[in-house]
Order: C-alpha cells, then sequence, then structure tokens
C-alpha cells in the first residue's frame, strides 16, 4: 500500500499550551507602559487547557486567609475505624492571590454557576458538607495557583488549578506567549463544593485589593 504525500505547506499553528488542544488557549494584548509598569490583558480559556496529570481525591476541605492570598486545604481522612476519631492522612494546601480569586468569582458569576449548583444541592435534597477544621498530617504538599477551574456532574466535582508564572507574564514584553502550568485537580464530593463556593464569596471581602 503506497502512501500519498503532499507539498501543500501547513499554515502556521496558533499559540499552543503544553498538552493544549490545536485552538489557542491563551490570548493576550498589551495595553501599554506607565512609569515603567507593563500593562497587559491575558484571557485564558479553561476548557482548552491540558489536564493536570495531578489528581487527589479530597474528602474534606478547608479555606483559609492568609494575608493576600485564600488558601484551599483539601485532605483525606483515616480509614473507617469504630470508636476512632478520623484524622487527616494526607493535606494538600493551595495559595491563591486575591486577583486571582475575584476573577474566578467574576467567572463562576458569569455562567451563573453558583445558582446552578445551589439550585441542583436544593432540588436533590442534598446536605452540603460542613467544611473542616484541618490540622497538620503526615503527609502535606503546598502548591501555588492563579487560576481555578471548577465543575460537578450529579454528586461528583473537580476543581482545576493552573499557574501562570510571573515570569511568563513579562515574556510579554519581547512578544513571547505566555504559558499556563497544570497544578493539580482536586476531585471531591458536590456536598462539599457546595459548602467551599459560598465561603470562598465570602472570604473574598478580607482580602486586600490590588491598586491598578
Amino acid at each position: 500500500m503506497s502512501r500519498r504525500s503532499s507539498s501543500t505547506k501547513r499554515p502556521p499553528r496558533a499559540l499552543q499550551v503544553p498538552g493544549a488542544t490545536e485552538e489557542s488557549a491563551v490570548s493576550w494584548r498589551l495595553k501599554g507602559t506607565h512609569a515603567g509598569v507593563m500593562s497587559a490583558e491575558i484571557q485564558v480559556d479553561i476548557s482548552k487547557l491540558p489536564v493536570p496529570e495531578r489528581q487527589y481525591s479530597a474528602d474534606v476541605a478547608d479555606l483559609e486567609v492568609d494575608d493576600d492570598f485564600l488558601m484551599f486545604a483539601f485532605g483525606q481522612r483515616t480509614l473507617l475505624a469504630r470508636n476512632q476519631p478520623r484524622f487527616p492522612r494526607s493535606v494538600v494546601v493551595v495559595s491563591v492571590p486575591a486577583e486571582a480569586i475575584r476573577r474566578f468569582i467574576a467567572s463562576c458569576s458569569s455562567v451563573q454557576f453558583d445558582e446552578t449548583l445551589e439550585a441542583f444541592i436544593r432540588r436533590n435534597q442534598i446536605m452540603p458538607q460542613p467544611l473542616t477544621r484541618i490540622v497538620e498530617a503526615p503527609q502535606a504538599v503546598s502548591l501555588n495557583a492563579s487560576i481555578i477551574g471548577v465543575a460537578f456532574s450529579g454528586r461528583e466535582a473537580s476543581m482545576d488549578f493552573y499557574y501562570l508564572s510571573p515570569t511568563y507574564i513579562h515574556r510579554l514584553r519581547s512578544g513571547r506567549p505566555p504559558i499556563v502550568d497544570p497544578v493539580v485537580r482536586v476531585v471531591l464530593r458536590t456536598s462539599l463544593l457546595a459548602s467551599l463556593v459560598p465561603r470562598v464569596l465570602e472570604l473574598c471581602d478580607e482580602l486586600p485589593q490590588e491598586a491598578q
């Protein structure tokens, strides 16, 4: 069997994020420079970003403001043991800056995610799982993220965390594209997500505003 070949050149590809689809997941434009500070607008289509290779299954979660960051703490409880408390056996903490939290809230509001989630919980008479104060665990990992994607299907939910490094943002000066790094996918119950989202909205008011 012979293979057909063609000498027609393919058009240049759109900007690629490693592991993403052929369509560009990131677009940007420079808005100018004031007093030596560059201003840029960056848009990220989360649906076109690669799925984080790291995955963590969370049984419990908590939120805490740490200066100008909101810390997401996710934990895995010990296996069932009769008459014994179930302390976390591992913890993953993801620190997200204030402005990223505000972008996450604005994104959720634009698609009415919180209303959709609340309606599903109410329609199916699901009791939101309370957030749990998480203490230090034998295994603990700290990560940073600046982009959050969230979704639920039935009683399962996931939160995808990504990081756009300041280093990549400064690459825009020379016309080089920014790169979004996948951080971790956290799999959790929809009932737990139903407590996380409203709490993020509450704690947002405690985070400092960024001067423009």
